[in-house]
């Protein structure tokens, strides 16, 4: 038989509110504490074999050449171009400064046959533009420099999109191994990660990415469906050491052959010329 225990129906009312004014706090704090556990959880899951998310990300920066590496890497150029069937259909040159954020982007408008050359920054969006070789307007500049940082967005995460996974809002998950398993037939060849943001980040914050990474680090596919609801499927190629011992991928070929993006020039340094970001003037 239990020793006596003690109601609250035996207490007085101030000594019962007391007591479940404790208990109502301490099953906030509970649920706060099991609330925080099941979102790291979902934000680094762990796979079976121990291989956290954030490990293959590690691998990944080793295979592209480390991030102090590329963290001292200040001038970018590169040529984006697009293919259809073995044509290209577009291209668009370069040019960046990532310790201050000025950037150089040409580019024509598919439509009207227009020739851009917007001078910018990515982090003030302010700059000018030329529309076959003469200033625009200013009141007619706003749009073009919006166009212009969006094409920034895109062209560079197709290019860059290996340092990126660990930028202010990526989530990573690990999703499991895919392919055929390794000689002791104890995993597959691919680690596939999942990467999606918080809201409010970068333009498109519903874009997903599935990634397929060997043991190396080395980033082999990828799978997206876009915030639009658009969905792709691009096998990365052409591996390269791109300047200062950084590896990019200067391929992406669609699942079924018919559409690439390349990357035909890809500069990376630690010095640049200055005079490449100065807009001339008349």
């Amino acid at each position: 038989m239990l020793p006596f225990t003690p109601s609250l129906e035996n207490l007085p009312a101030t000594r019962r509110r007391t007591v479940w004014s404790v208990v109502y706090m301490l099953a906030k704090a509970v649920l706060r504490f099991l609330g925080l556990a099941l979102m790291l959880a979902l934000l680094l899951p762990v796979a079976a074999d121990g291989h956290p998310a954030i490990q293959v990300v590690d691998w990944i920066w080793k295979h592209v050449g480390g991030k102090s590496q590329f963290a001292s890497v200040r001038y970018v150029e590169f040529t984006w171009a697009a293919e259809a069937e073995g044509k290209v259909g577009g291209s668009r040159i370069h040019k960046w400064d990532r310790y201050t954020g000025d950037y150089v982007l040409e580019f024509t408008n598919g439509e009207t046959n227009e020739q851009y050359k917007v001078f910018f920054n990515v982090d003030t969006r302010k700059g000018v533009a030329l529309k076959n070789g003469s200033k625009v307007d200013d009141d007619e500049t706003p749009p073009i420099i919006d166009r212009a940082y969006r094409i920034f967005i895109n062209d560079t995460y197709w290019l860059l999109f290996a340092t990126k996974l660990e930028d202010p809002g990526a989530r990573i998950g690990f999703v499991g191994h895919d392919g055929k398993p390794e000689q002791d037939g104890s995993e597959g060849e691919f680690v596939v990660l999942h990467l999606f943001f918080q809201e409010n980040v970068g333009l498109t914050p519903g874009d997903q990415y599935w990634i397929y990474v060997t043991h190396e680090g080395q980033i082999v596919k990828w799978r997206y469906r876009l915030e639009s609801g658009r969905e792709g499927e691009y096998e990365w190629l052409d591996e390269k050491d791109c300047g200062m011992g950084v590896i990019l991928s200067l391929r992406r070929v669609s699942a079924d052959g018919k559409r690439a993006i390349v990357f035909p020039h890809v500069k990376l340094s630690r010095t640049l010329d200055r005079a490449v970001f100065e807009y001339p003037e008349d």
